[in-house]
């Protein structure tokens, strides 16, 4: 981890940085896999940056011009997930509804509370919907890369199949029309990009944020549930309490590493996996 962080945070970059507590991580290749607030700054013991800094990942260069949009003025809560059917032969996923429910209880607004599940997790039923009345709508499902099962040529979520085949795509994703402002994707593999050796995110976020997400919150890896829930809850609270959405996830980490109740918080492959992407 040290050594990964000598060789990006150059004497040039740290310079830069001095003066700054926060990144925007524009990454390609294998070190768009890469959280950097995983790394160390010290060689003696772990020193991790997200200590230091908070940190948003941008799809694009050209997404640092797109923050203009007003703050959504829906208030409902949407989650999806917990899927039925056995496709590609992917692990259940038991304790996905519960997360689901617990985030609903947690992050719903006065308006709207939906929450599609099991045999309801359909792509007819998320289309029936007027998405624009959420302001929080989170996936708790699988989430495949292009090429992962056969015939598959972008990346996708995993639903219920219905008349169709279970999977909402990249490209269908980008057809809908939200008015959110946190689209968490609770998910693994929810950071994939469009085909192998692509920019990690590309597909899945910039389909969303088409799609009209002013943020995503998406994992590197598969989490743990009750990890998942509380740093997804905290990180949402955070933010609805005026603190700027970068540093409400870099507060919800710095808490759940010091939560006793959550066992083996502070390891990095607990609280490490989410970033942030938009703005």
């Amino acid at each position: 981890s040290h050594t990964l962080y000598q060789a990006i945070f150059s004497p040039d970059i740290k310079s830069l940085l001095k003066d700054t507590n926060h990144i925007n991580v524009i990454a390609n290749g294998h070190l768009s896999s890469l959280p950097l607030a995983i790394l160390s700054d010290s060689p003696q013991k772990p020193n991790w940056l997200i200590h230091k800094y908070s940190f948003t990942t941008l799809p694009s260069l050209g997404s640092l011009q797109d923050n203009s949009r007003p703050v959504s003025q829906a208030n409902g809560f949407l989650g999806i997930g917990a899927p039925q059917g056995n496709i590609a032969n992917l692990p259940a996923l038991p304790f996905a509804k519960r997360e689901l429910e617990q985030l609903a209880n947690s992050l719903a607004g006065s308006q709207t509370t939906t929450l599609l599940t099991g045999a309801s997790a359909k792509h007819e039923n998320i289309s029936s919907l007027d998405l624009r009345n959420y302001r929080t709508v989170v996936f708790a499902t699988h989430g495949l890369a292009s090429g992962e099962i056969q015939g598959l040529s972008e990346p996708a979520l995993v639903l219920t199949p219905s008349t169709d085949d279970g999977l909402l795509t990249a490209s269908e994703i980008s057809d809908l029309d939200f008015d959110a402002d946190w689209i968490i994707l609770s998910a693994c593999n929810s950071s994939a990009g469009n085909v192998a050796g692509a920019p990690n995110l590309t597909g899945l976020a910039n389909a969303f944020i088409h799609a009209g997400a002013r943020s995503l919150l998406v994992s590197h890896w598969s989490v743990r549930d009750d990890a998942s829930a509380y740093l997804t809850i905290n990180t949402v609270k955070n933010a609805e309490g005026r603190m700027k959405k970068a540093k409400a996830l870099q507060a919800a980490m710095l808490s759940l590493m010091e939560n006793e109740t959550i066992k083996n918080a502070s390891h990095p492959s607990i609280w490490a996996p989410f970033v942030l992407v938009g703005n």
